[in-house]
């Protein structure tokens, strides 16, 4: 990227990414900005039923010693890019492209695209850049997983005050879900909804309509209270759900595979922070 934007919505933190994120230092920043869900509550989309309830918040924390936080990618995004820029052995440089890599005896030389350094070396490389390019390790290419993913983010006052909880709401039907939870201190509100699709692009912001989003819930799976939140956002971003299958071995000398470069999965447990 040329430039750091705004992008996406919102994200969950479970502990496993929090207790990271904490060893780095960043509780106090991301604590301003992130918030903790009092819970998870699961329900079926045609008859409005709670199934089940699961308790998050403090105890939570303590049990697995760090927080389930949810948050805007924009904000976790801004922790991260000031704490990286305040440590004296990270440059960060943006509208950078790693064309190639060559090993040798003293480490491994990059070649790079899109600005005035043709080459960079250094003692080792680690390629975290998602499922797409790992074209220099194997042959394999990502596969669609016959999934579109919906994304929205509305103004928290448009939505029903009993879904303005700080609360993690799921809904189940046949082939799909729906997922929103509070984010920006719970002045908006994160939408996502997956479906089975077979629309395809490689794009993460295709934009979708209100229209063309609720016709793909029908009235037979979903109820009117689902489908009168699906209803309320007036633009949607979708993109299509890849996968790839992971890899036996993520190293090559002093290049390494990290993340969904080596091992990408669906985002099915909320784990794409945690990636």
């Amino acid at each position: 990227a040329q430039q750091l934007e705004e992008a996406g919505a919102g994200i969950q933190l479970s502990p496993n990414a929090t207790n990271v994120l904490l060893g780095l230092g960043l509780r106090e920043a991301l604590q301003a900005v992130a918030a903790m869900p009092e819970g998870i509550s699961v329900r079926t989309a045609r008859q409005v039923r709670e199934i089940v309830q699961i308790p998050l918040g403090e105890a939570f924390a303590f049990r697995h010693g760090a927080p389930y936080w949810i948050v805007h990618r924009a904000d976790l995004q801004r922790v991260l890019y000031e704490a990286a820029n305040a440590h004296p052995d990270i440059d960060v440089r943006l509208g950078l492209r790693v064309e190639d890599f060559a090993v040798h005896p003293n480490g491994v030389t990059a070649q790079l695209g899109g600005g005035k350094i043709d080459h960079e070396q250094g003692i080792a490389l680690i390629a975290a850049d998602g499922l797409w390019l790992r074209k220099k390790f194997d042959n394999t290419l990502p596969r669609f997983s016959g999934r579109t993913a919906w994304r929205a983010l509305v103004p928290a006052s448009q939505f029903p005050p009993e879904f303005r909880a700080q609360r993690i709401n799921l809904w189940l039907a046949p082939d799909a879900h729906l997922v929103h939870y509070p984010v920006r201190g719970g002045r908006a509100i994160n939408l996502v909804a997956i479906l089975r699709d077979r629309w395809q692009s490689r794009s993460w912001n295709t934009p979708g309509t209100r229209e063309e989003m609720i016709a793909q819930f029908p009235q037979k799976s979903w109820s009117r209270e689902a489908r009168g939140l699906l209803g309320i956002p007036d633009k949607w971003q979708k993109w299509s759900l890849f996968d790839r299958p992971p890899r036996r071995i993520w190293t090559r000398g002093p290049v390494a595979l990290l993340g969904d470069a080596a091992h990408p999965m669906l985002p099915f447990l909320a784990q794409g922070a945690a990636m």
